[in-house]
């Protein structure tokens, strides 16, 4: 056996801090697992200084993680697929739960980075490192990976074992046709039947190494990838997300109680000063976190536009309001929060006005007090001024 991982040189350090170990103890350890091809805890219960279980108890409490107990642990063979068998038994470790994005790991060596690393590479999950003893993971490697391989290879060989005993029967009715003791419509059936059997055999050994097509049953462009070179996936992996740009919707996050029915023409505004139009399709009934969701169908668009991009949706109601309206540009912020306009008093003279403003449409904003008809008012670069001091 070569040098030690980096991880197993982490967990040699980390028992010297701990002061389980001397400088020569664990240079006695890691010569045993050089030497005898020995896996870390192994070496050191052979050196008598400790466990793979109270390795497994000083690494939960002194690193504060969960520490479990795999003989009684109910394993999943869903989340268990997540990872190969190939790096389980490299890293010595066992999925035993997935929550959303992040996937709990029972290792043996929560020190190891390269475990870390190689597992989430290969499951793009984030990985959480839980402590089981050695001895416990490497009996639930064997009972989960071998058992599902030597179930595989069990079904594999029911098509050959039904082809012989298949092929025997037919053998004896074709001697017994001869003399007429079964019809020919029974020797007929058992050769179809030994036909479908080959048949299944060679679909079962061309599955092994035909790659499978994956088909998205939308048209649309692919918006997101969450596909890794030799990931596992299951059921409920999205690989894909595939989205039709010309289908998008706006939902807008509504805290107050409004009729949609008084809702004629609605536009949205993101980071830019174009204005997209929208149309309203509908709203959702249950409140949520004190908000309820409008939804909007694009009608025109000026920007291309990006999914999960944030705008700013403004419906018109058809209500009546009395205000002036401004550009948005002639609005400021003053350093005590409010919002503010520029009225020119006299040449190069501007008065900061106080005012109450509310969103119009995509360029302009409606000032329902804090000025009065006939002043003079800043309408571009009014935040320039605003920096004036």
């Amino acid at each position: 056996m070569g040098d030690l991982t980096s991880g197993q040189q982490a967990l040699l350090r980390f028992l010297q801090k701990q002061s389980v170990l001397t400088a020569e103890d664990a240079a006695a350890v890691e010569s045993l697992c050089r030497n005898e091809d020995l896996a870390l805890p192994v070496a050191l219960e052979r050196r008598s200084k400790m466990t793979d279980g109270q390795l497994a108890e000083l690494l939960a409490s002194a690193l504060r993680l969960r520490l479990v107990d795999l003989t009684s642990h109910t394993i999943d063979p869903v989340v268990t697929r997540l990872v190969k068998e190939t790096i389980a038994t490299r890293y010595q470790v066992l999925p035993v739960r997935v929550d959303g994005n992040t996937l709990d790991v029972a290792t043996v060596n929560p020190l190891d980075i390269d475990a870390m690393k190689a597992i989430e590479f290969a499951t793009s999950k984030r990985v959480h490192f839980v402590v089981a003893s050695h001895t416990e993971i490497q009996d639930a490697i064997k009972h989960t990976y071998r058992l599902e391989e030597s179930l595989e290879q069990f079904l594999q060989n029911v098509p050959d074992q039904e082809i012989a005993l298949t092929r025997s029967k037919l053998a004896r009715q074709e001697q017994l046709l001869k003399t007429n003791v079964v019809a020919k419509a029974t020797v007929d059936d058992t050769r179809t039947q030994l036909d479908g059997l080959e048949k299944r055999r060679g679909e079962l050994l061309a599955a092994k190494v035909r790659p499978e097509d994956l088909r998205a049953p939308v048209d649309g462009v692919i918006a997101t990838v969450r596909v890794v070179a030799g990931q596992v996936v299951a059921q409920i992996d999205q690989l894909f997300q595939i989205i039709d740009p010309a289908s998008l919707l706006v939902e807008a996050l509504v805290f107050d109680q409004i009729n949609p029915d008084t809702v004629d023409d609605a536009i949205a505004t993101g980071g830019t000063d174009a204005a997209i139009k929208l149309k309203f399709m509908g709203r959702s009934r249950a409140l949520q976190q004190q908000y309820s969701i409008l939804q909007f169908q694009i009608l025109e668009t000026p920007v291309p536009l990006n999914v999960g991009a944030p705008v700013t949706v403004i419906a018109a109601t058809g209500e009546r309001v009395t205000g002036i309206v401004l550009p948005r540009s002639a609005v400021a912020q003053a350093p005590n929060g409010q919002t503010v306009v520029f009225s020119q008093k006299e040449p190069e003279v501007f008065l900061p006005r106080t005012v109450r403003a509310e969103p119009f449409d995509g360029q302009s904003v409606m000032i329902t007090g804090g000025i009065t008809p006939g002043e003079k008012i800043v309408v571009q670069n009014a935040p320039l001024i605003n920096q004036v001091r």
